[in-house]
């Protein structure tokens, strides 16, 4: 069942800062339009417990701007190591259990429209075999100049939804994640 959602998609020079926010701030922009989106779900319906909780990320694009970072720095001829940590996709995930101290499973998807649904599998294969007591699903992405992020939490009982079985091939796994938040009331903003 889906306990809550969140949604967000704004203008990636004046993102709001994120309510959850882990230590590390030096994450990539769509991974705080996630915190913001996820900050807006929790809002309707909190985590029963952090320390059962998977975290899987979806994106199509992944961290572009961390990526943009460590090209530079490379033809620059000073890459900074730290960078190439924060430009992969799995920061996602990685960032968002570290805001809310979860310690489940914590995995981020890439790739097109089937990425979504595949996430979905995942997190009720977690819930259905009590590797997880709830599954938080968080995608971002960045489409041209804007931000665009979804947060889902599922507890045990969680179905595929409907909407994922006509998934446009070329479309953002986040473009479907976000159709299912606000199919169930997701906050948006």
């Amino acid at each position: 069942m889906i306990k809550a959602s969140g949604l967000y998609e704004g203008d990636a020079a004046s993102a709001p800062a994120p309510v959850l926010a882990p230590k590390d701030k030096r994450y990539d922009p769509i991974v705080g339009a996630g915190l913001v989106a996820l900050g807006r779900a929790l809002e309707r319906g909190g985590l029963a417990d952090p320390a059962t909780t998977a975290i899987l990320g979806i994106t199509d694009r992944g961290c572009e701007a961390h990526v943009a970072k460590v090209t530079a720095g490379i033809l620059e001829g000073k890459p900074r190591q730290a960078m190439f940590a924060r430009a992969g996709a799995h920061t996602i995930a990685t960032y968002v259990a570290m805001a809310l101290d979860c310690h489940g499973p914590a995995l981020t998807l890439s790739g097109g429209a089937a990425t979504a649904a595949t996430a979905w599998q995942i997190a009720i294969q977690l819930l259905a075999r009590g590797a997880a007591g709830e599954v938080i699903l968080i995608g971002a992405d960045r489409v041209g100049d804007q931000l665009i992020a979804a947060a889902v939490v599922l507890a045990p009982g969680a179905v595929p939804p409907v909407v994922l079985g006509d998934a446009d091939a070329d479309a953002s796994p986040v473009t479907y994640l976000r159709a299912i938040a606000a199919a169930h009331g997701g906050a948006a903003g």
